[in-house]
């Protein structure tokens, strides 16, 4: 099997194995050591109760507090590197986030909605530029593979990612930390948790960072990296009685981060645009269409910081979280409310041909603005350990979003486009779950919900002065059933089929027939094991799952000329794949573990785009075969553009204990594959392997002391892209965005 840039996938293998080996052939054999904390049992809540991770009949993937210390896991990004079938990108300087799971892409990155659902404690983030919350003080993070929508709503199409924050102590505790490095790198952080009456505890959090970044700028600094990002949370927790608790919740977040570090790519294939000449823009830089090969990163980039300002981001979370026990069952009600603010002004010019006029080196305004939400959940839950054990609740939900996406002159950002959308979500919803011990080995577990979601907007476009009103109400009933057998004390076996659903939506365009785009479902069998093996030595979970995904969202390009790309219900696609994981205690001093998922996603036959028909005069000019009619290309047979095949990650950690101090190193190495940007296949984000590594020395648990370095080997690679229609003529250009480099530094951490 083979990969981006000629690799094979099982050269990766080695690779990271080897790293593996070197770790442990570099340390000496320890005296008597404890087994790390990831031997103990890890307790999820994946299903909206607390379960063994062993026990639940889900593809799940759990980090800890420490495995994301010792990681450096401090970004939904970073989450994504350590999840064997997760990928993250983000676009516009961060604030168009896209979490990916098992494949199943967003394509339309200027959606509403994602195809993955980010929670907080179970509350649902609706501001898709909001969702990398800082990872301070948290008890672990919860990715949930495949649909969730049964009990977690329409945004958990494809899977869930829940933040699970740490509940105040019972004795008072504080931890306060500061790192330095490279590339002007500055961190702190403070964390203080305890009683603070007999029946009511408390914790704040507070967070700083800065950095420079290490890509270099042709045109001013470094880029890569963000003024500040300052982040506060408090958490209070009230139980009076044994049977009753409540608890209440504030973030506060904001960031300022650098302008996007984007390269243009030239065209080089595709068949000629229009007028035979280059583009009267010059970001195309050429005759041709579009660009087809490698994306890879520049050395350097040219991106006019000066006249922008990158993405600029605040987010306020508040909840109240309230449980009773009734006496057999539980009563639980969670109440919140969100405020999300992004805004951003990028360069859409980059490296483009320097002797463009300057009134054509266009700035873009990409789809930012403010969110605001409430939500409100009730819960009722029998006793777990019941023979027959049941969940019932309501769920009301209210978002409104506006979003502007303007492109023109530094001078004037709205002259070209200029359009602005207000769009507001009122829904509701019921949910249940029955599970059945039908044996003392065999359990059934039903899970169904039925979500009606009305939905309004009001998009307008500024240039011309013309708003359309729009409405509709989407409607989806989804479930899950699952069935799991003991096989013995240690391997559990289970069998699902869930079906989830998203919402549809409005497309800001003239065009009636382009307005409105339904909802799209996914249907997912599963076959899956949980197990232990060598005494508990050795924990192996592995899933292998086939999806049916229906009408799917695709971005296209609007057939009115210099209209904004719009959202299409372009076709079906298939995709079969799996997941494993692997957790491997070698010694009580060496733990060893690894994850890989695989994803196939590939579009069905007679799947038709039409993005493609404003750059290509006929399919057969550009090389393609035309859909019926000769309208559109058919991508039948071609994997869903922004989708990955092959993730993987493989991380040791030796520790040696003495009397006084514990010392340990930990090496992680990630994969991530190879990534067509368009549906037609022809450009490619490559495949990269990153490596990182952090020695820390431990003293009695006090006082910590580790250097640490992300990127070690300074992979140069882009990690996302976005191709975007020229305005004249007709014919479209590729921008990447290039990642950092090698970052390193020393963080010192005091425990009190």
């Amino acid at each position: 099997m083979r990969v981006a840039n000629g690799v094979s996938l099982a050269s990766r293998c080695r690779s990271l194995g080897a790293l593996t080996l070197a770790t442990a052939v570099a340390m000496p054999v320890a005296a008597q050591v404890s087994p790390e904390a990831a031997t103990e049992e890890i307790v999820v809540t994946a299903r909206k109760r607390e379960e063994s991770l062993q026990e639940v009949p889900l593809s799940v993937t759990a980090l800890d507090s420490q495995t994301m210390t010792r990681a450096g896991i401090e970004d939904l990004s970073s989450v994504a590197e350590f999840t064997a079938g997760l990928t993250y990108q983000d676009y516009a300087g961060g604030g168009l986030g896209s979490p990916t799971i098992r494949g199943q892409a967003q394509t339309d990155i200027r959606s509403v909605d994602n195809n993955v659902g980010v929670f907080v404690d179970g509350v649902f983030i609706s501001a898709r530029g909001n969702l990398d919350f800082a990872l301070l003080d948290m008890e672990r993070v919860e990715v949930v593979k495949g649909p969730q929508s049964a009990l977690y709503g329409n945004n958990t199409f494809a899977g869930a990612i829940n933040y699970v924050t740490k509940s105040p102590t019972d004795q008072w505790r504080g931890q306060t930390s500061a790192t330095v490095g490279n590339a002007g790198r500055r961190d702190a952080s403070f964390v203080l948790s305890g009683p603070i009456l007999d029946t009511l505890g408390g914790s704040i959090t507070a967070g700083y960072s800065e950095f420079d970044g290490t890509v270099e700028n042709t045109l001013g600094e470094n880029l890569g990296g963000w003024d500040k990002k300052v982040s506060v949370t408090g958490k209070l927790e009230y139980r009076p009685t044994e049977n009753f608790t409540a608890k209440a919740f504030y973030y506060y977040g904001t960031a300022d981060f650098d302008s996007t570090a984007g390269t243009v790519y030239v065209n080089n294939c595709g068949g000629f645009n229009s007028t035979g000449s280059t583009t009267v823009t010059g970001r195309g830089g050429s005759v041709y269409r579009f660009y087809c090969g490698n994306l890879n990163a520049p050395d350097r980039v040219t991106v006019r910081d000066n006249i922008t300002f990158g993405n600029q981001s605040t987010s306020r979370l508040g909840y109240i979280a309230l449980e009773w026990d009734l006496g057999g069952v539980t009563l639980s009600s969670l109440s919140s409310a969100g405020n999300y603010d992004s805004n951003a002004l990028v360069d859409f010019f980059y490296n483009a041909n320097v002797n463009t006029p300057p009134a054509n080196r266009q700035v873009l305004i990409p789809d930012f603005g403010g969110s605001k939400d409430w939500s409100q959940e009730l819960r009722i839950d029998s006793d777990p350990d019941r023979r027959i054990d049941w969940t019932l609740g309501a769920y009301a939900n209210h978002f409104k979003i506006q979003r502007q996406f303007a492109s023109g002159v530094p001078a004037n950002p709205r002259q070209n486009a200029n359009n602005y959308d207000v769009t507001q979500s009122d829904a509701w919803a019921i949910f249940g779950r029955v599970g059945f011990d039908l044996t003392d080995r065999l359990n059934l577990d039903l899970e169904a919900r039925y979500n009606n979601d009305e939905r309004e907007a009001a998009l307008l476009n500024r240039n011309t002065g013309i708003q359309v009103d729009l409405t509709n109400t989407f409607k989806a009933t989804t479930y899950r059933v699952s069935l799991d057998f003991q096989l013995s004390d240690d391997v559990m076996l289970y069998l699902s089929n869930a079906r989830g659903s998203k919402g549809g939506g409005f497309n800001n365009t003239p065009l009636a027939s382009e307005q409105t785009f339904d909802e799209e479902q996914n249907l997912v069998y599963e076959v899956g094991m949980k197990s232990k093996w060598f005494e508990g030595a050795v924990t192996l979970n592995a899933s292998l799952f086939y999806s049916n995904w229906k009408d799917a969202q695709l971005q296209t390009v609007s057939m009115v000329p210099g209209n904004t790309n719009i959202t299409r219900n372009a076709g079906d696609v298939t995709t079969y794949g799996g997941e494993v994981d692997i957790l491997w205690n070698v010694t009580d001093a060496w733990l060893v573990s690894a994850g890989y998922g695989y994803a196939n996603p590939t579009f069905d036959d007679g799947t038709i785009d039409v993005q493609h028909d404003r750059r290509c005069a006929t399919a057969a000019a550009c090389g393609f075969q035309p859909g019926p009619d000769g309208i559109g290309i058919d991508v039948s047979g071609r994997q869903v553009d922004r989708s990955i095949k092959h993730t993987g990650n493989l991380s040791s950690t030796y520790t040696w204990i003495a009397n006084a101090f514990n010392v340990y190193l930990r090496t992680d190495a990630t994969y991530t594959g190879a990534q067509p940007q368009r549906s037609l296949n022809l450009d490619f984000i490559p495949g990269r392997t990153l490596v990182n590594a952090r020695l820390g020395v431990d003293f009695d648990n006090r006082i910590e002391v580790a250097a640490w370095a992300r990127n070690l080997l300074d992979k140069r690679y882009i990690f996302s892209s976005v191709n975007q229609p020229e305005r004249a003529p007709i014919s479209s250009f590729t921008t990447g965005h290039v990642a950092n480099g090698r970052t390193y530094g020393l963080t010192a951490t005091y425990k009190f």
